[in-house]
């Protein structure tokens, strides 16, 4: 037989256990970054070429940029260093425009009309004609140059070799912000050449890496790797590493990439090699984001709910000789 008051003592527990279940699962469960990336890591890819174009192999590449469907490409080293037009079919040199002889060439981006080509370490970012190589003008800047891209309109995304990017304006060049760029919540350390294209995204090479990443400008967060170990030449020194990445405008998907003293240039685009990618998520809307909000807050409350209230309530009151809650049969003595 089971007391009346301890069949209310089970039911209440039950309806406390029910409660705690509801509360867990009341709130959808997000399956996406706030960055619009899935939770479960980075994906990783392949390059897949769809042609071998010639490349200068006496070119230090720095930077490739493509503007109006013609190829211009930044080089590097000491008394080499060179603004040149690429034949886009051919790989011939175009034209070409030296740097000074103490200027180490870097990055490179179109804005409106102009190239702007970064150096080394001479903090001088020049400006030249896109119609007629010849310099308008130049910026100074603080610290080291490496790679320079452009999202088209008023900022200007530039890399020294660290983990985080810095942001400037496209008509003065002054600094207004920065980015810090991770892979799986670590610091990405030497960015090198940089490519913005649509979606937010920055294609990023590594100094010594034989990948490319995807960098998410509005978080930093790397989404995507392509690896491209496949593509070294054979005969590649370990200096001539991958390095230049250009986008063909409005085709995201026709990629260029090359690297210093490469013989080579490729076109083609990434594949994917996982068994079951992970597919891409919508960004989170503000009702996914309470729903996160609403999930973790009912969590703490259904464990608090359940601790005070069904477990810890009764004890303390059990200390004290008080049923509870309290028993609606009376019992014969030495029936309890």
């Amino acid at each position: 037989m089971i007391p009346g008051g301890s069949v209310t003592f089970l039911r209440n527990h039950a309806l406390i256990l029910a409660a705690t279940l509801l509360l867990m699962v009341a709130a959808p469960l997000p399956n996406a970054a706030s960055d619009g990336h899935p939770i479960f890591g980075v994906d990783y890819y392949e390059f897949g070429v769809n042609q071998t174009i010639a490349h200068d192999d006496s070119a230090f590449t720095q930077g490739l940029a493509i503007h109006e469907g013609r190829m211009y490409e930044s080089t590097g080293m000491y008394g080499q260093s060179e603004l040149r037009e690429i034949d886009m079919e051919t790989g011939e040199v175009l034209r070409s425009i030296s740097l000074n002889e103490s200027e180490f060439g870097e990055g490179l981006a179109v804005v409106g009309d102009e190239l702007i080509q970064l150096t080394w370490k001479a903090g001088v970012a020049h400006r030249y004609s896109i119609e007629t190589f010849e310099e308008v003008g130049n910026y100074t800047y603080e610290g080291e140059g490496w790679g320079l891209c452009s999202d088209g309109g008023e900022l200007l995304y530039m890399s020294n070799g660290t983990s985080t990017l810095t942001l400037r304006n496209s008509t003065d060049f002054t600094v207004v912000g920065e980015l810090n760029v991770t892979l799986d919540g670590e610091p990405l350390d030497r960015l090198n050449e940089l490519e913005c294209v649509g979606g937010g995204m920055i294609y990023a090479n590594v100094w010594y890496d034989d990948s490319i990443y995807i960098i998410s400008r509005d978080s930093g967060a790397v989404w995507d790797v392509i690896d491209c170990s496949a593509l070294i030449p054979e005969e590649a020194e370990p200096n001539h590493v991958l390095n230049g990445i250009a986008f063909m405008p409005g085709h995201n998907t026709t990629l260029y990439i090359t690297g210093k003293y490469w013989p080579v240039m490729y076109e083609g685009g990434m594949r994917e090699v996982a068994e079951d990618p992970v597919e891409w998520q919508e960004p989170l809307d503000d009702d996914e984001v309470a729903g996160w909000l609403i999930f973790l807050i009912g969590l703490i409350a259904a464990a608090l709910t359940y601790l005070l209230w069904g477990k810890g309530f009764d004890s303390l009151t059990k200390s004290r000789g008080v049923h509870n809650p309290p028993d609606g049969t009376v019992y014969s003595e030495g029936e309890e």
